[in-house]
């Protein structure tokens, strides 16, 4: 009797704008029998539905989400921006409109709890949709493996809260893949026969919210694709959700300050600015002399001349459009040149840029990423628009294609006590240590620097060394350790010379369950305190003894997936996990 598949991997794109799922069984070869989702509540027909939630504000509890449903100042959009709120903007995003967002929340909810209930719902459908398609096997059979994506720019607390809501909503276990990684799993999948290994190709990821760029080499072609990122991915929040705000800023400018407040949620205002998503900015290939003529009816303006505005129309063209995105597409085309040129300091030569995401298939942007660009091939692809959601379910199939390196975005590390060295430490302020009776110093001790190549299937282990007080085991056995960030080109070697050291977060652990033979009983030199010391760790005074102890471990750090996760070991065993606590508060 032959065994059906009892691996079902679900893939969502939790986009700022729209979000898509595509599932596969990757049992049944090739390809798992990949497959999208194109139907949606309300018999909507299309590769991705509007990430967009509308509360009951008499009900906080029950939501509409998708679509369709009537367009209304209530409707909160861009809800995966609000996850990363420490990311820069670019000057010409408007903020207000990102404020105006926050004040839509009920007060009983915060950012990650309207991703949360957004990603329950189309988790909730999709498993419904899904079982509809496999109509004689109960889904309760099957070990479903869920697997998000998120931008490769995100900083690893946003990755973190759309990893916590995620689980929230019930979408477990759960993964994490960057965007552009998923992008080029599928889209250069699809052109196997047409790459050689040695050639570059620079994945441009051009979403709703962010722009993500990653430069890939193709490693090998047989038996599977294999891809390495070769130079640090870079991106900004510059998607085509800023293009909406620039031409909603746009329609504020028209409108006289006194008449805005009531007309700024009004019918007309509503229909021109999606209007403008729908058809303007789907449909712009940047022909200047195109004529659009947006309705006012009913709004009562006068006429501006000097606007266009006549007769309650606002007769604006192509070139008016151009102004709206060039802003936009001059950072993206700066963000590929970066690549490019990151590529060309390796020494290789970019074969192809691959535009992929919603505004990747827009016609201006490709036509001037192509001008910007001479000698490089662009390829198009004919969806764009779903090749993440697809590449992210093919992320749990490695014998069809596989990233097996990534390029390390900053640098990340910990504090660490040193021997004073006059050569190096200079200036530095300095601890006495009563265990070794010498003067030491806290330096930076960075494992991962920017651009490093990191191996998908490596383990960093990082030795500590701890000085507990002689009745330790009375008390909490939690230990906590900060581990830092640094986006500097050069990393610095003090903590104190630069405040471009962030703490990315506080990693906490128990080592109450450590063998007790790892506890090492020692003397002190002399004085009335003792400092904790490792081989990397922040000092802290102790009141101690005659004796303390001390204990040896490694932390070990994986990178098998978009955000590095935690374990313990001694002596190579496995003693626990460790739990990161990220600073951001958006619950």
């Amino acid at each position: 009797m032959t065994m059906g598949p009892t691996r079902l991997v679900v893939a969502i794109d939790f986009g700022t704008t729209y979000s898509g799922i595509a599932y596969c069984f990757p049992e049944k070869l090739p390809t798992g029998n990949l497959r999208g989702i194109q139907t949606w509540p309300g018999s909507i027909k299309a590769d991705k539905i509007p990430t967009v939630v509308k509360y009951d504000s008499a009900n906080p509890g029950h939501f509409e989400w998708g679509a369709p449903f009537e367009s209304s100042r209530h409707n909160i959009i861009g809800i995966k921006l609000l996850l990363d709120p420490d990311q820069t903007l670019p000057w010409h995003v408007p903020q207000t409109d990102i404020e105006t967002t926050l004040k839509l929340l009920p007060p009983s909810k915060f950012p990650k709890d309207v991703a949360t209930d957004f990603l329950r719902a189309i988790k909730t459908y999709g498993i419904s949709h899904i079982q509809t398609q496999v109509a004689k096997t109960n889904l309760d059979a099957f070990d479903i493996e869920y697997v998000m994506s998120v931008p490769a720019v995100w900083s690893d607390a946003a990755k973190n809260a759309t990893l916590e809501a995620a689980e929230f909503a019930g979408i477990s276990p759960v993964t994490l893949v960057k965007e552009p990684e998923a992008a080029a799993l599928y889209s250069l999948g699809r052109l196997q026969a047409f790459v050689e290994p040695h050639d570059v190709m620079v994945i441009c990821d051009a979403g709703g919210g962010t722009v993500d760029l990653i430069s890939y080499e193709i490693e090998a072609t047989t038996p599977n694709l294999q891809l390495k990122e070769i130079v640090p991915g870079t991106g900004a929040m510059v998607g085509s959700m800023v293009l909406n705000r620039r031409f909603r800023a746009a329609v504020k400018d028209l409108i006289p300050d006194n008449k805005w407040e009531s007309l700024k949620h009004g019918r007309a205002v509503t229909n021109v600015c999606e209007y403008f998503e729908n058809t303007i900015k789907k449909g712009f290939a940047g022909d200047l002399k195109k004529r659009y003529v947006l309705d006012f009816f009913g709004t009562g303006l006068e006429d501006d001349p000097d606007y266009g505005f006549k007769d309650q129309e606002w007769r604006i063209t192509g070139a008016d459009i151009k102004v709206i995105f060039d802003p936009v597409v001059t950072d993206i085309l700066r963000l590929i040149r970066g690549q490019v040129q990151s590529v060309e300091r390796k020494r290789k030569a970019v074969r192809a840029i691959l535009l992929v995401g919603g505004f990747g298939g827009n016609e201006y942007l490709r036509n001037e990423v192509a001008r910007a660009n001479p000698g490089i091939t662009l390829v198009p692809l004919d969806d764009a628009w779903a090749a993440i959601a697809k590449g992210a379910a093919l992320s749990k199939m490695p014998s069809q294609a596989v990233v097996t390196g990534v390029a390390a975005v900053r640098h990340y590390g910990v504090q660490a006590l040193a021997d004073f060295d006059s050569s190096i430490d200079q200036g530095q302020p300095t601890v006495y240590d009563a265990c070794t009776g010498l003067y030491k110093v806290s330096r930076m001790s960075w494992f991962i620097n920017i651009g490093d190549n990191i191996q998908k299937d490596r383990k960093i282990r990082l030795p500590f060394l701890r000085v507990l007080p002689e009745n330790f085991q009375s008390g909490p056995t939690i230990l906590q350790e900060t581990l830092f960030e640094c986006d500097e080109g050069v990393a610095p070697v003090h903590p104190s010379t630069s405040q471009a050291i962030n703490a990315n977060c506080v990693l906490h652990y128990d080592i109450g369950k450590f063998p007790a033979t790892n506890f090492k009983k020692m003397f002190k030199w002399s004085g009335n305190s003792l400092l904790t010391q490792g081989l990397f760790g922040c000092a802290t005074d102790l009141i101690l003894g005659e004796s303390y102890w001390q204990v040896s471990y490694d932390l070990v750090i994986s990178f098998d997936s978009a955000v590095m996760t935690f374990s313990l070991e001694v002596d190579g065993q496995t003693f626990g996990s460790v739990q990161a606590e990220f600073g951001q508060q958006i619950w």
